[in-house]
């Protein structure tokens, strides 16, 4: 079952991040498929979260995604090996994510 965009629009993202647990991420492309379950996640919450990318109000282009409105993914590299992966919740301008 595809999850409602509703679903990251909550004010929550703890809330949001322990109803992920358990979800299995799709993606589709033309030659292959792959999936994988949610087994861990992290909230942050907003611009006063330390832990955030968006800390303080820190605005770069590659943090720019975490204003957007909730379900917008955002990927990077931590340590030079790691890959993480976010989704934006909550509306535009909130800067919250899990």
């Amino acid at each position: 079952m595809k999850i409602d965009k509703s679903f990251y629009l909550r004010e929550d993202p703890c809330s949001i991040a322990k109803d992920m647990l358990g979800k299995i991420l799709i993606h589709r492309s033309k030659n292959t498929s792959f999936k994988a379950r949610i087994v861990e996640t992290e909230a942050y919450k907003g611009t006063n979260d330390l832990a955030s990318h968006a800390a303080n109000g820190r605005r770069t282009d590659r943090t720019d995604v975490f204003y957007e409105e909730g379900g917008k993914v955002y990927t990077y590299l931590i340590y030079g090996m790691y890959v993480l992966f976010n989704i934006t919740t909550n509306t535009k301008g909130n800067a919250d994510a899990v």
